[in-house]
């Protein structure tokens, strides 16, 4: 995983705790600019603007009433076959 580090007044370190410690990995000048790169590193992808955030939950959405249709689904077999007793 990757870390943000403050390692000078003016300098922000991108970098990793490896087997032997601290490894820096990049220097920036901005802490924003250092915790975009350890984010992307890890695989955190910021949200750009509101629509995409309105796709995203419609999506979700979509996925939750799929997830709510099969589980009612098996309650109903489950009380149809008398297996839930």
């Amino acid at each position: 995983m990757y870390y943000v580090k403050r390692t000078e007044p003016q300098l922000w370190t991108v970098g990793i705790n490896g087997s032997d410690g601290w490894e820096p990995f990049e220097d920036f000048s901005s802490r924003a600019e250092a915790i975009a790169c350890a984010d992307m590193r890890n695989g955190i992808r910021p949200v750009s603007s509101s629509s995409d955030t309105a796709a995203s939950l419609s999506s979700i959405a979509a996925s939750l009433a799929g997830i709510n249709e099969s589980l009612q689904a098996v309650a109903a077999w489950v009380n149809f076959t008398g297996t839930g007793r």
